[in-house]
């Protein structure tokens, strides 16, 4: 597979930010399941990078078998938002990374947005606060009761002083960060993106996706939540991506 990997210039974000880009192209071996190009932005995780997913798991044999141009730009512990202290993540990922790219490359038109953990949260936000960009939403092991969860709020720990830089001193969220409240209005349109979460059961983040799961399940909104026995590790999301993306497939 061919992998561009450069650097972009962001005024959202006020500089410089790595971008890696799969093309599923010219395989030797690898026979193709699905045929119809895609494209997925895939988020990273807190105190990660856009190479996590490449260097971690089988992504490009994934990417090739299914046939998904996969976009991964590095966020830091951004919390994908538009920060109180930091750039504007959201903005950038939404708006401003795709017009940057079609300078450059046309990218499938049916477009999904996908991440794990930090990332998980990230894309169930971003999808639904632009339902209409996108088919279909995948969450693997996403914080996704983001408003409702007290951990990592211990003074000085990482998340900590991840979320005061993304969403301000108190750490309460607006509307744009609170995935729970973007579902409720999503919920009411015609036009929606389809959404699926997964979590291993022995994950710390096990019981916001229960929580969730119960959420859209109230307000009507039809998903898809899968559950197995895992941790929040690689090798649970290495194992998960080729089932999301089987599914995903079926979005178009």
């Amino acid at each position: 597979m061919s992998i561009f990997t450069g650097e972009i210039t962001s005024e959202e974000l006020k500089k410089n930010v790595v971008v890696r880009v799969i093309f599923p192209d010219s395989p030797f071996d690898l026979e193709q399941i699905n045929t119809k190009q895609k494209t997925m932005y895939l988020l990273h995780g807190i105190m990660g990078s856009s190479g996590d997913w490449i260097r971690f798991t089988r992504l490009e044999q994934f990417a090739r078998l299914y046939n998904f141009t996969i976009v991964m730009a590095d966020a830091g512990s951004s919390f994908y938002a538009n920060m109180r202290y930091g750039g504007n993540y959201k903005t950038f990922f939404a708006e401003e990374l795709p017009e940057i790219l079609s300078c450059y490359t046309k990218l499938p038109e049916d477009t999904f947005i996908c991440g794990q953990s930090m990332g998980g949260y990230g894309c169930m936000k971003i999808g639904l606060n632009y339902p209409e960009k996108y088919v279909a939403i995948g969450s693997l092991s996403g914080a996704l009761m983001m408003g409702s969860s007290e951990r990592d709020k211990k003074p000085g720990s990482p998340g900590d002083i991840a979320r005061r830089a993304a969403f301000g001193e108190n750490t309460e969220l607006r509307e744009e960060d609170d995935c729970a409240a973007l579902a409720r209005k999503a919920a009411k349109l015609d036009k929606r993106p389809e959404i699926i979460h997964i979590c291993g059961t022995e994950d710390f983040l096990y019981e916001d996706n229960e929580e969730f799961d119960r959420l859209l399940s109230e307000i009507g909104y039809k998903h898809d939540y899968w559950t197995d026995k895992g941790a929040h590790t690689w090798n649970f999301w290495d194992a998960k991506m080729p089932l999301l993306m089987e599914r995903l497939c079926e979005f178009v």
